[in-house]
C-alpha cells in the first residue's frame, strides 16, 4: 500500500504551490515557465510525464503491488467515470484504500502515476487529466495546469480540503461508494447501496453534500441525517444545490432537540422531509 510520508506530502504541496499560485502572486513569468514545462511534459506522452512527476515529487511512481487495482479506461471514462465504472472500481478497491489515504491529494497523484506506468491509462496524459478526449488542448498554461492538478488529486491550497473529494474523478468514485455503503447500513433507511450511489453520482449535488461534510456542518455529521438526505436526493433528481444547502440548515433548526443518531430513522426522515417541503414550497 502507498504511504504518504511527510517528505512526499511536502514535495507535493510545494510542487502545486509553485505552479498554481494565487492570482496576486509575484513572479508570474517564472510561474508561467513552470506551467509550460509541465504542459510540454504532458504533451510528450506518458514517459516524459512520469519522469517529470518523479523529479518534482522526489519519489518513484508506485509499483503494481502497492497500487489499488485498475482496469484500462478511456479518456472519457477517466475524466468523468460513469456510474457502472465507479461501482466496479469501488468493488475492486475494497480493502486496498484507507480513508486516510483517500483524503490525500498526493495519494491519488501517485496512484495515477502508477496506473500510467502500468499502461492502464494510455499514452496521452492530457486526454486523461485535462480534456477527457484525445487531441489538442486549447487551454492557457494556467488553465491547463489547474485542470490537471484538480483531476489528478485535487488542488487543496486553491480549492480547499473539499477539492480531493469533488475534483479528482477516482477519489469521487471511492468516496461516493463509501458514503453509499454507510447510508445503506443505517437501520431503517431502506435504500440500497447501488441506489444511494446513483443518487450521489450527480456531480453538482455531490459537491454540495461533500462540501457540507468536509466543513463539518454539525447536522450532516449524523449518519442518519446523511442517509435521509441521500434518500431525498434519490427521489428528487432535479433537486438544486442551493435547495440542498437550505434543507440542511432547516434540518439543523428543526432538530435542535434531537440527538439524530439516537433517534429512530423514521423520525429523522420526517424531519428531513418536513424541511424539504418547507424549502421547496418557498422556492
Amino acid at each position: 500500500m502507498i504511504t504518504i510520508t511527510d517528505e512526499i506530502a511536502e514535495a507535493f504541496s510545494g510542487w502545486q504551490r509553485r505552479l498554481a499560485a494565487s492570482k496576486s502572486a509575484k513572479d508570474t513569468g517564472v510561474i508561467r515557465d513552470r506551467q509550460i514545462a509541465l504542459r510540454d511534459a504532458v504533451r510528450q506522452g506518458t514517459a516524459a510525464f512520469l519522469d517529470y512527476l518523479e523529479n518534482e515529487l522526489r519519489t518513484p511512481m508506485p509499483l503494481e503491488a502497492d497500487l489499488p487495482p485498475m482496469r484500462p479506461v478511456t479518456p472519457a471514462e477517466a475524466f468523468n467515470p460513469p456510474f457502472e465504472l465507479e461501482m466496479r472500481l469501488a468493488e475492486a478497491w475494497a480493502g486496498h484504500i484507507s480513508p486516510r489515504n483517500a483524503a490525500q491529494s498526493a495519494y491519488w497523484t501517485l496512484c495515477y502515476g502508477g496506473w500510467f506506468k502500468q499502461g492502464l491509462l494510455g499514452d496521452d496524459p492530457g486526454a486523461i487529466l485535462v480534456t477527457g478526449k484525445p487531441g489538442p488542448q486549447s487551454k492557457t498554461p494556467d488553465q491547463f495546469v489547474r485542470t490537471l492538478m484538480r483531476n489528478i488529486g485535487g488542488l487543496h491550497h486553491v480549492r480547499g480540503p473539499v477539492s480531493v473529494f469533488s475534483d479528482c474523478p477516482f477519489a469521487r468514485a471511492w468516496w461516493r461508494d463509501r458514503i453509499a455503503a454507510e447510508v445503506a447500513n443505517v437501520e431503517g433507511a431502506q435504500i440500497s447501496r447501488e441506489d444511494a450511489h446513483i443518487a450521489l453520482h450527480r456531480n453538482p449535488i455531490w459537491e454540495t453534500l461533500i462540501s457540507l461534510c468536509v466543513r463539518r456542518v454539525t447536522v450532516v455529521n449524523s449518519r442518519a441525517v446523511r442517509a435521509a438526505l441521500v434518500a431525498l436526493i434519490a427521489t428528487r433528481p432535479n433537486l438544486k444545490q442551493q435547495n440542498l444547502v437550505e434543507i440542511v440548515w432547516t434540518v439543523g433548526a428543526h432538530g435542535q432537540a434531537l440527538v439524530f443518531d439516537q433517534t429512530p430513522f423514521t423520525e429523522v426522515q420526517a424531519v428531513v422531509s418536513q424541511a424539504a417541503a418547507q424549502v421547496l414550497d418557498n422556492d
